[in-house]
């Protein structure tokens, strides 16, 4: 149980830190206004010519660049109300698929002898008919024993995360092949980057994460359906990294790009210029495609007001589909509908979400099931002491 009084004490204790990090964040603040200003008197073919001799600069401009120099596209539409958005959003939505999948996971139960897992991923495409027809569905797999790894230090929890993971990749990609011949083209989001770097090199099965978002990218591109991965707290410094590349900012600022753009963006629905993602990262120089040929410098992102008050999402798209002026802005437009609904979070990701969550209920029911399994082969599968000895504690 967590102290208030103790707490407060040791948020005391650091109140020199906190202002001495308020006061650097400020005049780092000022840096980014100077180097954003710089930026602005600069084409993106003079960004491109000073950028020749860096081999991953964090970012590239695109031909956005040079229409908005200031780094930000406006959204014209305002609303008075919700209900005003809300009405927006389904005018635009209208007859348009939109698909989200995501996962959840029932890490590998302690309180039996042998190790079981499993790993869930659900579902929800919503085809904006006036007849409310959509499709919400779920898949789950289990692991027992050694499915689970031999030799993992966490148990097989992380084994489980990667299925998870691909089985949520596996969902999408089978959607987009259902619907690769659809007009207009299903919007297909991914809640999460589609740059991997979170994998890390030293992390285990980095491949088993890089080998499926190559084969989604890939699928995308040969069926031309829009993939958008959103990232609604984003962490990434990959513009900030191009403004250092540049030279027109001395040190990179232990700050985020979301936050730059936040001071950027005023009001909901804007979003910066689309970028060219060029991080400098060994995952990223490993996304290729099935012929080999490389996929790394096919990742654009751009940022979106989502919200009023919250930093802006972190958008990710493909390049193909960022070089296509009617295209991404329709698709973008579309976004910005899914999040109208989902009051500053796309609808549709919300859903699958919902749809694939596996709470502490299902966790126990989960633990049911298994022993009624067992007993049914006659299995000992006994919970441990040390179960049940915390089970009746709480």
């Amino acid at each position: 149980m967590l102290s208030a009084s103790k707490t407060r004490g040791a948020l005391e204790a650091k109140r020199n830190s906190w202002l001495l990090a308020r006061e650097r964040a400020v005049r780092q603040l000022g840096q980014i206004d100077s180097a954003l200003a710089g930026l602005a008197h600069l084409s993106s073919a003079e960004v491109g010519e000073r950028l020749a001799g860096v081999a991953w600069p964090g970012a590239l401009p695109t031909a956005e660049h040079d229409r908005a120099p200031g780094q930000v596209i406006h959204f014209p539409e305002r609303f008075a109300s919700h209900e005003q958005a809300r009405a927006w959003a389904l005018r635009v939505m209208r007859d348009q698929p939109t698909f989200a999948a995501d996962g959840s996971q029932i890490a590998p139960l302690a309180e039996f002898a042998l190790p079981i897992a499993a790993a869930q991923v659900g579902w929800f495409a919503n085809y904006h008919r006036l007849s409310g027809e959509h499709e919400k569905d779920l898949a789950i797999e289990v692991f027992v024993g050694d499915e689970l790894g031999v030799g993992d230090r966490d148990g097989g929890t992380s084994h489980v995360q990667t299925r998870r993971y691909q089985m949520e990749v596996e969902a999408t990609i089978a959607f987009m092949e259902r619907w690769g011949d659809a007009c207009p083209k299903p919007l297909c989001l991914v809640d999460g980057p589609l740059v991997v770097s979170f994998v890390g090199p030293s992390v285990p099965r980095g491949e088993q994460y890089v080998g499926p978002m190559s084969r989604l990218l890939e699928t995308a591109e040969r069926l031309q359906i829009p993939l958008v991965g959103y990232v609604a707290s984003s962490s990434a410094y990959d513009a900030l990294s191009m403004l250092h590349a540049l030279g027109l900012l001395r040190d990179l600022p232990r700050l985020s790009d979301a936050a730059t753009m936040h001071r950027l963006l005023e009001n909901w629905g804007d979003r910066s210029v689309l970028y060219i993602c060029a991080r400098d990262d060994d995952v990223l120089r490993t996304y290729k495609r099935a012929d080999g040929s490389s996929l790394a410098d096919q990742i654009a992102f751009t940022y979106l007001k989502t919200s009023g008050t919250s930093p802006p999402a972190r958008l990710e798209l493909p390049r193909w589909l960022a070089e296509d002026p009617v295209e991404c802005e329709r698709v973008l437009g579309l976004v910005r509908a899914d999040c109208a609904v989902g009051l500053g979070y796309p609808y549709t990701i919300e859903t699958a979400d919902q749809t694939a969550v596996l709470g502490a209920r299902d966790r126990e029911q989960f633990k049911l099931l298994v022993s009624e399994f067992a007993a049914r082969l006659g299995t000992d599968l006994r919970p441990t002491p040390k179960a049940r000895s915390k089970s009746r504690r709480r």
